[in-house]
């Protein structure tokens, strides 16, 4: 009995084998201390409250968003509709907490809270969508969330079209192309362009001046003609 336990190896808490598991493990939680240390030193303001509530307070949004995204991927699914989802929200609680406070006189705090209520109904409405296609169709989530994603892009296409036109309004355009809410296009059309529209109309102007071409312009029936 004694020479068998002589014959068993030695467990070592500190073993090669278990610390370099422990790195592979914890690689991201590493970086992420060591980058810390890293801005400490370089800039002491770095660790102050205000500056840590500020780094808080700007990935707030994308650790929600990752969140999300982490569950479905564990799922085995994938979500490519997420960037119009959260730009959707945000011009829902815009226009919930300002119209509340316009017609019914309710503070914006108070409408912002019902605005973020109704932007996660939606979020869920959308949800439900894409999954009753997933289960009713067979459809892969890729190809569900991305048709999602893919309206938008249609619907830039299409208003680019319409803004090299001079005589149509901002307002007009985005009605054209399906978007109720003038704030909700411009902010979808610069996330995809990278410009707003009237910078992209301006753009477009100078770009078929130097070329010696006018812009179009779409010439309604009861227009004059010169």
């Amino acid at each position: 009995m004694s020479q068998k336990l002589k014959k068993m190896p030695e467990m070592s808490l500190f073993s090669k084998k278990k610390t370099n598991n422990f790195l592979l493990d914890h690689m991201i939680e590493l970086l992420l201390v060591v980058i810390i240390i890293v801005l400490a030193i370089a800039e002491p303001a770095f660790l102050t409250p205000s500056n840590l509530l500020n780094v808080l307070r700007n990935s707030a949004m994308k650790g929600v968003i990752a969140y999300g995204m982490c569950l479905v991927m564990i799922a085995g699914e994938i979500d490519l509709s997420v960037g119009s989802q959260v730009a959707l929200s945000a011009v829902i609680v815009a226009w919930i907490s300002k119209t509340l406070n316009d017609v019914a006189g309710i503070p914006l705090a108070l409408g912002a809270v019902i605005g973020v209520v109704a932007a996660v109904a939606v979020g869920m409405l959308l949800g439900v969508f894409h999954a009753w296609s997933r289960h009713k169709f067979g459809m892969p989530s890729f190809i569900v969330t991305l048709a999602t994603a893919y309206l938008n892009r249609i619907r830039i296409d299409r208003s680019k079209e319409l803004l090299r036109q001079k005589n149509i309004r901002l307002t007009d355009i985005a009605q054209l192309v399906g978007f109720e809410d003038q704030s909700y296009f411009t902010k979808v059309f610069k996330k995809q362009e990278g410009v707003p529209p009237l910078r992209y109309r301006e753009s477009h102007t100078k770009d078929m001046k130097a070329r010696g071409q006018e812009p179009q312009q779409k010439r309604q029936s009861f227009s004059r003609r010169k």
